[in-house]
């Protein structure tokens, strides 16, 4: 076996070594998806494929040609005629990729850019002949249409050639034929008389509006909602980049993801951003600000203190005991929900059984989330120096200096309004001292923490960002749970109605209060050893999957008697 691998490949070694370029210079070695690209964007290869013609293609708005030089200028296409914004690629001849011996028209007229796009790429190196002229809605005149044919069909095959036709000062149509545009040299590097430098990488996410745009689902280059709230009395749901003229389109027909009907109607184009951007309204708590006025219920921000080095170490233990506290919290509530599968459940319909299904599906959610919360801040404690706390918390709010706290924790309760109304309003901001002000403040301090390695102080900014985002969607979520469970009945809503409550001696809940106990116990313990190892090793949380569902198990059989787990850790051993 060799111990050297030779490249073989163009791409990793090319034909000349260009004195400055890295191997992974030459174009086909970009690490691109044509949308728009990584190094480059491809698409602007293609839209130089007629010498003489620049041809942009739109989303949803065509073929257009936008500039022009060369032979095609010479012969009478002027750039007064393009800069209309109406001049389109009518259709184009050549052989295409599916039967390369076979000459072939394309009608391009009516056909989406990127459509075109396709087909333009498909394009095989040889003699080209096309028509472009005006068009309006992807339509032109069929006599000009039939004229222009009629002339293409009398060019000499194999040669330039070319028409123009005007109505005076206007465009009608022209027809060109030409050699399909060579991009490379000879060298095989970018041919600069075809393309000049910046041509490739002009459309790369720039400027900001066109991703701005472009980019939704909460992808990082569109840093805007996809749905919010309309000012209207009762506010609409609505897509924010849809047209500010425009109404939102009725939530029935948001199942259709097109942009004559469904959500996206009316949805304004990257180029228009470009040009419109400040018209969108400012977003303040999900819905639109169109007039300016703010709700006089909104709070105002206020800055917060940043947390220093030894002040953040107790946040982490106080914030790690919290996350702890909340997920049982939230496991509480999630069994005292309904179980929808009961049999003798007499729910209405199947609107209710699937609001059951939800409340308790989202609880559990909250719960894992919240695990997931402890096993980070632990995580952030062991790396730092410190022992991970595995305890739950007493209290809400921490005094940073003193490490003294204060405050009630809400009980464990089942999902009632007033409880999940308590969970919510322990996640806010208020004095500095609560979780939420916690992270904020240690988000603010992190970046100054010279005790710690610029990775580590970026590691920790990005926890502190990452709970910071998914606190504030609890309370969303935790509203939710209420909204859903408001669809059934009261009566039918909970199988638990209180909190946890000792079993009596002999009593048959008692060896499965023991049981979760014991599971509860075992998992933290396990949990304590995995973190007593060197930070990057152990298995948190899955060393402590088995005694996990031994505690729900437990919990489960404890709820269908109208019981709550306890939750308190017994020592299995």
């Amino acid at each position: 076996m060799s111990a050297k691998i030779f490249a073989r490949n163009l791409t990793a070694r090319a034909a000349q070594v260009v004195d400055g370029n890295p191997v992974s210079s030459r174009p086909e070695s970009g690490v691109d998806n044509s949308h728009p690209g990584w190094e480059f964007d491809p698409r602007n290869l293609d839209r130089c494929f007629f010498p003489g013609l620049v041809v942009d293609f739109s989303f949803r708005f065509g073929a257009r040609v936008s500039r022009v030089s060369g032979r095609p200028q010479a012969e009478g296409l002027a750039q007064q005629h393009l800069d209309t914004g109406k001049v389109f690629l009518w259709s184009v001849e050549g052989c295409f990729g599916g039967d390369p011996g076979t000459v072939q028209r394309c009608e391009t007229l009516g056909l989406d850019g990127y459509q075109v796009l396709a087909k333009v790429k498909d394009l095989e190196p040889g003699w080209l002949v096309v028509i472009v002229g005006p068009a309006e809605g992807g339509q032109a005149a069929a006599a000009d249409l039939a004229a222009a044919r009629a002339q293409a069909a009398q060019l000499p095959k194999g040669q330039p050639g070319a028409h123009v036709e005007r109505r005076g000062d206007a465009l009608a149509w022209a027809v060109f034929a030409d050699r399909r545009a060579r991009y490379l040299d000879e060298d095989g590097v970018i041919d600069t008389e075809v393309m000049e430098p910046g041509f490739l990488t002009q459309s790369l996410c720039s400027p900001w509006q066109w991703d701005f745009a472009d980019c939704g689902c909460y992808y990082w280059a569109a840093s805007r909602p996809d749905i919010v709230l309309d000012e209207g009395n009762p506010p609409q749901p609505a897509n924010y980049q849809r047209d500010p003229g425009l109404a939102p389109a009725p939530v029935e027909r948001w199942n259709r993801y097109d942009y004559d009907e469904g959500w996206m109607k009316g949805t304004i184009s990257q180029q228009q951003m470009i040009l419109r951007w400040e018209e969108l309204p400012l977003v303040i708590d999900d819905q639109e600000r169109r007039s300016g006025q703010v709700d006089p219920g909104v709070q105002k921000v206020e800055p917060v203190q940043p947390l220093d080095f030894a002040q953040g170490l107790r946040a982490l233990a106080h914030l790690a005991a919290v996350a702890h506290t909340r997920c049982v919290q939230y496991l509480y509530a999630q069994y005292s929900v309904n179980h929808p599968a009961r049999a003798d459940l007499p729910v209405a319909d199947a609107g209710q059984q699937q609001a059951l299904e939800a409340a308790e599906r989202t609880l559990k959610e909250l719960s894992i989330d919240e695990m997931r919360h402890m096993a980070r801040l632990c995580e952030l404690q062991r790396e730092l120096g410190q022992a991970a706390n595995l305890a739950r918390a007493a209290a809400l709010e921490l005094d940073v200096d003193s490490g003294g706290t204060a405050g009630a924790v809400p009980d464990l309760l089942p999902a009632t309004d007033a409880a999940l109304d308590a969970l919510a309003a322990s996640q806010t901001r208020q004095n500095g001292r609560l979780p939420m002000d916690l992270y904020l403040r240690l988000s603010a301090g992190v970046p100054g923490w010279s005790e710690v390695s610029a990775d580590q102080r970026q590691r920790l900014a990005g926890v502190c960002k990452l709970l910071i985002d998914e606190a504030r969607h609890h309370v969303l979520r935790l509203d939710g749970v209420k909204a859903g469970l408001a669809q059934v009945p009261a009566a039918l809503r909970l199988r638990v109605q209180q909190g946890p409550q000792p079993a009596g001696a002999g009593d048959p809940q008692e060896a499965l209060q023991e049981n979760g106990g014991k599971a509860y116990g075992e998992m933290l313990g396990r949990f304590a050893q995995e973190y007593a190892k060197p930070a990057g090793q152990g298995r948190v949380p899955g060393a402590g999957m088995r005694p996990m569902m031994g505690m729900g198990a437990a919990a489960e059989a404890l709820a269908s008697q109208g019981i709550g787990l306890r939750f308190v850790p017994i020592d299995p051993a």
